[in-house]
């Protein structure tokens, strides 16, 4: 198999993984054990996260624009609320990323698959149990948003999906679904962002053909994944994911 089609390949699986609520990190950690390479691959592995963050940025350029415009207009009260409650979100993850830091790296070491399979089962927990919650209609404050963002320090395992898991968090503090689905995509630009100036240096070999090849494919796979969710979870279908994660892990211990 050309290096550029492995890139591709962790490319695509990154992009479409990375949204839909199954764990981008955790496939990552599957697919590159599948391609025999056993190191964290972290570096690689964030790098492909800024890729969906660049497709988070085109899905929501409009909603993003509002949200900078409304900042620093006069009667932007709101947007700055939104603003602050996305850097008390992200509190909890950035702790757990430098007080952590070598664990998680380990974390992703291709020999560590059995320990993914024990993350995707709770994923699945989570996933199946969202769509039993109720949303209460209620608005975003400091206390759900440190809530929402203990879940977001949680999902840096692979295995856990951070869209699942910080839409669920967002339903279960009373959220309405729509809200807490682009709340959480909102949550992944300061995440993403400071999680590859912690854990990437962008050295010559994330700059190659073949990881620029999965960059590409990353982000186009992103924005398609994007949208597959935020249909599905309209509906209140995580669950089916949560199966699928499952059996994911159930898999993945087997072989």
């Amino acid at each position: 198999m050309s290096e550029i089609f492995k890139g591709i390949f962790v490319g695509v699986v990154q992009g479409i993984t990375e949204f839909l609520p199954v764990s981008s990190s955790g496939h990552l950690v599957i697919a590159r054990s599948i391609l025999g390479k056993t190191s964290s691959g972290f570096e690689e592995i964030a790098f492909l996260h800024l890729a969906t963050l660049f497709a988070v940025f085109f899905y929501f350029r409009r909603e993003l624009l509002e949200l900078i415009d409304g900042f620093f207009a006069k009667s932007g009260v709101s947007a700055r609320k939104t603003v602050l409650y996305l850097f008390i979100a992200s509190i909890p993850a950035g702790i757990v990323g430098f007080a952590f830091k070598d664990f998680i790296e380990g974390a992703f070491s291709g020999g560590r698959t059995r320990l993914v399979s024990l993350f995707f089962a709770v994923n699945s927990v989570i996933l199946i149990a969202s769509d039993y919650i109720k949303a209460k209609g209620k608005k975003l404050n400091a206390f759900n948003s440190f809530f929402i963002g203990v879940f977001q320090a949680v999902s840096v395992l692979p295995g856990i999906s951070r869209s699942g898991s910080t839409i669920t968090a967002g339903v279960f503090s009373g959220l309405e679904r729509s809200f807490a689905v682009r709340f959480s995509f909102f949550m992944s630009i300061p995440a993403i962002f400071f999680g590859n100036i912690l854990f990437n240096s962008f050295t010559n070999n994330v700059f190659s053909i073949p990881s620029i090849a999965g960059f590409l494919a990353a982000f186009f796979s992103g924005i398609f994944s994007i949208a597959v969710l935020m249909k599905v979870v309209q509906k209140a279908r995580l669950r089916y994911f949560g199966f699928y994660t499952l059996l994911v892990a159930i898999v993945n211990l087997l072989i």
